[in-house]
């Protein structure tokens, strides 16, 4: 898709594994990546990368439910043996809640503890015990979308007329190199540029056009570098043969 994850929203996380010892039934698997958050039976899929022609065979496993700290972390009871065999690769998919910020710092840890057979103390549960292997969290974070605020203001268009705007844009903080603008379908914005006024020294949008190629109703609007806090600009796009009342 054109977005990617946001803040607070959910997401499915993909992430490629490899395994330097055997792994024996029963064992289990571990991820964990706070604030990211895991919901009670939501999606996860775990696959083995077949050397011989990279195809993707689905391994079997079952969640942990007795987890104590289950929204955090995501427990898979391993139901086959993976070999000890660096040049097999797996796949883990999981449907994560994203933290509240667009950039967490989280690092996403990975561990194989042992299944209750190879406990070292029965009277400690899975998450106490010494892990078999692990990642040392060495995966690191990744940005999500940014949120941003924004207003428009026109009058009311006649049909086929040309519209002349102005589009003020909050960034909050954040510092984006370009904003793409969707206006409601049956709008066009010039493939040429959609800049009602000069540039001039001042000037925080430097640019507005149509993407090659791209919807007619989608400008991508490219911002002076270093642009912080509020862009005040003037657009312009040609109305739809009908507007609705």
């Amino acid at each position: 898709g054109v977005f990617g994850p946001r803040a607070n929203g959910v997401s499915l996380a993909t992430s490629q594994l490899r395994f330097g010892s055997g792994v024996a039934v029963g064992e289990q698997l571990s991820i964990s990546a706070p604030p990211f958050q895991f919901e009670k039976d939501g999606f996860f899929s775990l696959y083995r990368s077949r050397t011989e022609d990279g195809a993707l065979v689905r391994v079997n496993a079952t969640p942990d439910a007795s987890a104590s700290d289950s929204s955090v972390r995501l427990v898979l009871t391993l139901e086959e043996p993976f070999p000890a065999d660096e040049a097999i690769s797996y796949q883990l998919e999981v449907a994560t809640i994203a933290g509240p910020l667009p950039n967490n710092s989280e690092r996403w840890l990975f561990e194989v503890r042992p299944g209750i057979q190879r406990f070292v103390d029965p009277a400690l549960n899975s998450s106490e015990q010494l892990p078999l292997s692990t990642n040392d969290a060495q995966f690191g974070s990744f940005a999500l979308v940014q949120p941003a605020k924004f207003q428009v203001a026109t009058g009311r268009p006649a049909p086929r007329s040309q519209v002349r705007f102005d589009l003020i844009v909050d960034v909050q903080g954040y510092i984006p190199e370009q904003f793409l603008l969707y206006a409601p379908q049956g709008f066009v914005f010039q493939s040429s540029s959609c800049l009602q006024n000069a540039l001039s020294i001042g000037s925080r949008v430097l640019s507005c056009r149509r993407q090659v190629g791209g919807p007619e109703h989608v400008a991508e609007l490219e911002l002076a570098g270093g642009v912080q806090g509020t862009a005040l600009t003037t657009l312009q796009a040609r109305a739809p043969d009908r507007l609705e009342a």
